[in-house]
C-alpha cells in the first residue's frame, strides 16, 4: 500500500531531499547535444529536432527532475564544458517568495563557506518551473573547491503536495467496498455453519 501512496504523491517531499538536479550550459551546442543524448537514452530515439527553449526538463524516478539549462548571456555559475555544470537542489518545505526569501537569507547567517549567487526570484528556472516554483543558489567554498547548492521550494514533481489524481484512484472505492462485502459475506456464512449451543 506504501508504494500505491506515493505512486500517487500522499508522501511527498520532505526538506532536504533531492528533487532537481540542474545541468547548466555555456555554449548552446553543448546543451542541445546532451539533451538529445539524455532524451535518447530515455526514449530510445532521437527527438525531432533540438530543443524549442533554453530549458528542458526530464522527469526522474516520478518525483524528481534533471533540468538542462543553456544560459545566453553567461551569467554565473554556469559550466563551459561540454559536460557543464551540475547544480543539486534540495527541498526546504512548501512557502511562498518572503519566507522564501527568509530561508535563504537565514542559510547565509554564521557561515562563512556559503556565499550568496542567485537569491530568490533571481534564480534561473526550469521548462516545468510551475508560477510558485522558486529556485535560489549558494556557493559553497572550501580551500580548494567551489561547489553549488540550490534550494527550491514548490519544486514541479509532484506538481502539488497531498493531492491525489481522483482519475487514476477510480477503481479504489470498488475495490474497498468489494472488500468489505467479501469480508461480511464470509462472516455470515461462519455464522450459519456454526451449530448452534444446547
Amino acid at each position: 500500500m506504501k508504494r500505491h501512496l506515493k505512486q500517487y504523491g500522499l508522501t511527498g517531499h520532505h526538506p532536504h531531499d533531492r528533487v532537481s538536479t540542474m545541468i547548466r550550459f555555456a555554449n548552446k551546442a553543448d546543451y542541445v547535444e546532451a539533451v538529445r543524448v539524455e532524451y535518447k537514452l530515455r526514449k530510445g530515439k532521437d527527438p525531432n529536432g533540438p530543443p524549442k527553449h533554453d530549458s528542458y526538463s526530464f522527469k526522474n524516478n516520478g518525483d524528481t527532475e534533471l533540468v538542462m539549462l543553456y544560459q545566453p548571456d553567461g551569467r554565473f555559475p554556469t559550466g563551459n564544458t561540454p559536460t557543464g555544470l551540475t547544480i543539486n537542489f534540495e527541498y526546504v518545505d512548501k512557502m511562498g517568495l518572503p519566507a522564501f526569501s527568509d530561508y535563504y537569507d537565514q542559510l547565509l547567517v554564521g557561515n562563512p563557506d556559503l556565499g550568496r549567487i542567485e537569491t530568490p526570484g533571481i534564480s534561473f528556472r526550469g521548462e516545468k518551473d510551475k508560477s510558485s516554483t522558486i529556485r535560489g543558489v549558494l556557493s559553497l567554498s572550501s580551500k580548494a573547491t567551489t561547489s553549488y547548492r540550490g534550494i527550491i521550494t514548490n519544486p514541479p514533481y509532484p506538481a502539488i503536495f497531498g493531492v491525489v489524481n481522483t482519475g487514476a484512484l477510480k477503481w479504489l472505492l470498488p475495490a474497498v467496498l468489494g472488500l468489505a462485502t467479501g469480508l461480511a459475506a464470509v462472516a455470515l456464512l461462519r455464522a450459519l455453519r456454526t451449530p448452534p449451543e444446547e
